[in-house]
């Protein structure tokens, strides 16, 4: 009998032990800021690629929504100590509206739940800090960030779009900020566009390129043209279409696909589009 109960001891021990850790495990390393002391984490979620609304105050007083997108945790933090000296609400935003401020942070949000923005290492981070009052809290942080593309136009899809369009836009063509070379994750998509120009050497094409509207018009029609000549000595060094097929241009920001004054916006300007031409 002693014998089972140790058993089921060690079993509920290890099982704890290991839920625990499964627990844990996906949002170690992604906590910007230390919990408050005697807190422990209850729950966890981290996601590669999610969105959420982060509310925020504007010039006018109103309530606005940021609909943001990137990498995505949610962490509840558990008061561990007697309830009735549980920390306020009060005191649980202002540890962290101080804690974002000192790091260069701002405040978006003070109401129902506090809101921050913070920049960090290249990056734009927003987080919400949330409580039921019972000490314990929840902190969700979305890292702003592309989605990691994983599905794309095949060659017969752009076939289609160009006899029905006469142009295809391409999203999945990446270059670094302020930078015309192609990076390496364009490939999957320049593998595709070279397959269809290879299999219709009969069609001739111009590649243009599109910027958003930050910077100067001169720098980014400069900067537009350059990644298409980019695209087009890519697929000529890389798939070995042939350059006669091929003309480059940029026009920067001057044919949007969306408006200027949001980042969804922005990242719908940017792109090449691959242009029929006979």
């Amino acid at each position: 009998m002693k014998k089972m109960i140790f058993s089921l001891l060690a079993i509920s021990l290890l099982w704890t032990t290991s839920y625990a850790a499964l627990l844990t495990s996906p949002c170690e390393g992604k906590e910007l800021f230390s919990p408050l002391s005697n807190h422990k984490i209850t729950y966890c979620d981290d996601k590669a690629f999610d969105a959420y609304e982060f509310r925020y105050v504007d010039e006018q007083g109103a309530t606005q929504n940021y609909n943001k997108s990137g990498e995505l945790s949610k962490i509840s933090y558990a008061w561990q100590g007697e309830f009735e000296q549980r920390p306020s609400k009060e005191q649980i935003f202002k540890n962290y509206e101080n804690a974002v401020l000192q790091a260069g942070g701002e405040v978006l949000y003070n109401r129902t739940e506090i809101n921050f923005r913070l920049k960090k290492g290249g990056f734009a981070y927003f987080i919400q800090v949330n409580t039921d009052n019972s000490g314990t809290y929840q902190v969700i942080t979305l890292k702003e960030a592309p989605l990691d593309q994983e599905v794309f136009l095949t060659a017969d899809t752009i076939q289609k779009l160009i006899e029905e369009d006469g142009q295809v836009n391409f999203y999945g063509i990446y270059f670094d900020t302020d930078k015309f070379q192609v990076k390496s994750e364009s490939d999957p998509v320049l593998k595709e566009i070279a397959a269809y120009l290879l299999s219709n050497p009969q069609h001739s094409v111009f590649f243009v390129g599109h910027t958003d509207m930050t910077g100067s018009l001169e720098n980014n029609q400069k900067l537009s043209e350059q990644r298409a000549k980019e695209v087009v000595k890519t697929l000529v060094e890389k798939y070995s279409v042939s350059e006669t097929r091929m003309k480059a241009f940029g026009i920067g920001p001057l044919s949007p696909m969306s408006v200027n004054s949001t980042e969804e916006g922005k990242a719908k300007n940017r792109r090449v589009v691959m242009v029929l031409s006979n």
